[in-house]
């Protein structure tokens, strides 16, 4: 179940990604990480709605490798430049 969760988390912070970067200026990593922190949140949150209940137990368990993944895609979709 962990990796289908996470497969079906990654279309949304994307795009999340995509907005932070959009509406937040250069240096301000932790505030578009938190905005898509919050974000993936909430979709759980919505998922929850949905199931019974798995999701919510799956964030309290994983929001800390989620915050890894966040960090990964940021770099593969927002390069630095050097």
């Amino acid at each position: 179940m962990n990796l289908k969760m996470v497969l079906s988390l990654l279309p949304y912070l994307v795009r999340l990604m995509e907005l932070a970067e959009k509406h937040f200026g250069d240096g301000t990593g932790p505030e578009k990480k938190a905005l898509v922190m919050d974000g993936a949140e909430v979709i759980m949150d919505a998922l929850t709605e949905q199931s019974t209940g798995g999701q919510k137990r799956w964030w309290e368990k994983f929001a800390g490798s989620v915050g890894v993944i966040i960090d990964s895609l940021a770099s593969i979709l927002f390069p630095k430049e050097k």
